[in-house]
């Protein structure tokens, strides 16, 4: 299925493939992670894909979600979990959210033109609790958060690491970078996306005022306008994420993801000794 050039990001940088690494032991993963360059590994992922399956089924009729148009979003709108699972699974790509959905808050300073198919914002714990048990290959004795009691996050006000998404084809996650300078592993259960990232020393390059920018202050790759943007000697990292691989985010990387088809990946936030000081002093910071 080939994604709508509408749904591409438009910047004339210079593209650099995100490698697709096999790491024969834990050091040989560790330092390509030491790196905070964008890579991505194979994994068998198909433990996570049927348990989330599986708690599908068990979520109840009047279950309501909400879901928004992208990252930053232009919109969110509300409606019953099944109706939304009934677009993921077949409405046609001009569609732009489920049957049902109302809109429930709107942000007016949104300059984006593109109009983004919505997909799922709360698919959290309270819905989904087994996701708090995923694990991803590698990472798992590395990340601080898995240690943490799983009340403590909602305890403190801060955001819990999981995540899981169900989106249907061409949704797209316009530029911006995770909060508190997480780094980020993104498992993709099912089908396939597409992502583009930008390393943290090219966060002014894509934050010039003469071009349409989102309300997070950098540019809407998406606007035809960002073609004209000077940026040739900046690299945009880009690969293909398919089923039972993940892509490692480093933190502060600004990341464009769109869909290629329907499908389910579960992401995690990772704090460990390279990025914990600077998660902490950001949880302080937003807290004082």
């Amino acid at each position: 299925m080939q994604i709508p050039e509408q749904f591409l990001p438009k910047l004339n940088a210079r593209r650099v493939t995100i490698p697709l690494i096999s790491p024969l032991d834990e050091q040989e993963f560790s330092n390509h992670f030491a790196r905070e360059t964008p890579f991505l590994i194979e994994a068998d992922l198909s433990s996570l894909l049927r348990s989330t399956l599986s708690q599908i089924q068990k979520v109840p009729k009047e279950q309501k979600i909400k879901t928004f148009d992208s990252i930053p979003y232009r919109e969110i709108r509300e409606g019953l979990f099944h109706n939304y699972m009934d677009y993921v699974e077949h409405a046609p790509s001009n569609c732009l959210f489920p049957e049902g959905f109302d809109v429930v808050e709107e942000r007016l300073e949104s300059v984006t033109e593109t109009k983004f198919r919505h997909y799922a914002l709360s698919l959290n714990e309270s819905l989904f609790p087994e996701i708090e048990g995923f694990r991803i290959p590698w990472i798992e004795e590395r990340n601080y958060l898995l240690n943490l009691q799983s009340n403590f996050f909602q305890t403190h006000g801060i955001t819990s690491p999981h995540w899981l998404f169900i989106h249907p084809a061409f949704s797209v996650s316009n530029a911006h970078y995770d909060h508190d300078s997480v780094h980020t592993a993104i498992a993709q259960l099912k089908g396939r996306k597409k992502a583009y990232l930008i390393s943290p020393e090219h966060h002014a390059t894509v934050q010039q005022e003469q071009f349409p920018r989102l309300p997070n202050g950098f540019n809407d790759f998406s606007n035809p306008l960002i073609a004209q943007l000077p940026c040739r000697d900046m690299e945009l990292w880009e690969g293909d994420l398919r089923e039972n691989q993940v892509l490692f985010i480093p933190r502060r990387w600004i990341h464009y993801v769109v869909s290629e088809t329907p499908g389910m990946s579960y992401s995690q936030d990772i704090v460990n000794s390279s990025n914990l000081s600077d998660w902490l002093g950001s949880l302080f910071k937003t807290r004082i």
